[in-house]
């Protein structure tokens, strides 16, 4: 401001002048950013729902109480069961990319094993939050009920669907509470160079602290009848 004033008052010619421009890597398509929270979504909803009901399901009508019976450890039934979301998932995804790619010339962007490494991560917090609702539901009503206040809420408030610049002020932090918030950010960066919300280790830092917080509950809380 000083050096203005005085290049104003001695009249001295201007030499240079500063132009400030934002600059993006590419420019997105309304498909560019909501693919990447589409593919976020399906993993959200196969963890949650996917995961809570049939658990709360076969709890109520005391099959898990017969299998404990049975010579199968119940070490072996829960990673059957987590590692047939996890391929369920994997399915999902290669779908949703395929299409993306096929019908909307959606291509990724970063690096390929940075985005499986976030994919894995993000579908085993889910689980593991699913899995932390069959725990703590007593019945499937109650289920449908937990599941519902948990996928709404990061569903709309997440930035899956449109960017969290434009909520109110007082929701960032539930918005910043959100594990998908996080999986939907690092998806968007890997996939399409979207700008950041956060950075890519403190995303993953966030999603795994998720996964053991709802690890631990999960074998605290977890009842099989």
């Amino acid at each position: 401001v000083l050096e203005e004033v005085d290049r104003r008052i001695s009249g001295a010619p201007r030499l240079l002048r500063l132009s400030e421009q934002v600059i993006l890597g590419r420019r997105l398509r309304n498909i560019d950013y909501l693919l990447p929270g589409v593919v976020a979504m399906a993993l959200m909803q196969l963890g949650v729902f996917g995961t809570a009901h049939p658990i709360i399901s076969l709890r109520e009508r005391q099959v898990l109480r017969r299998l404990s019976a049975t010579p199968l450890s119940r070490s072996t039934f829960l990673a059957a069961d987590v590692l047939l979301r996890l391929l369920i998932g994997l399915v999902q995804v290669v779908l949703l990319l395929g299409i993306g790619r096929l019908v909307f010339d959606v291509s990724i962007q970063g690096d390929r094993l940075l985005l499986a490494g976030f994919l894995a991560l993000g579908a085993a917090t889910f689980i593991a939050l699913g899995f932390l609702v069959a725990s703590i539901s007593p019945t499937e009503e109650a289920g449908n009920a937990i599941t519902q206040l948990v996928n709404f809420p990061m569903m709309f408030l997440s930035g899956i669907f449109f960017p969290v610049e434009i909520m109110p002020r007082w929701l960032r932090p539930i918005v910043e509470a959100m594990p998908l918030t996080y999986l939907g950010d690092a998806l968007r960066q890997i996939m399409v160079g979207a700008s950041a919300l956060h950075p890519l280790p403190l995303n993953a830092a966030v999603l795994g602290g998720w996964l053991v917080l709802c690890v631990i509950l999960s074998v605290r809380l977890f009842r099989w009848e």
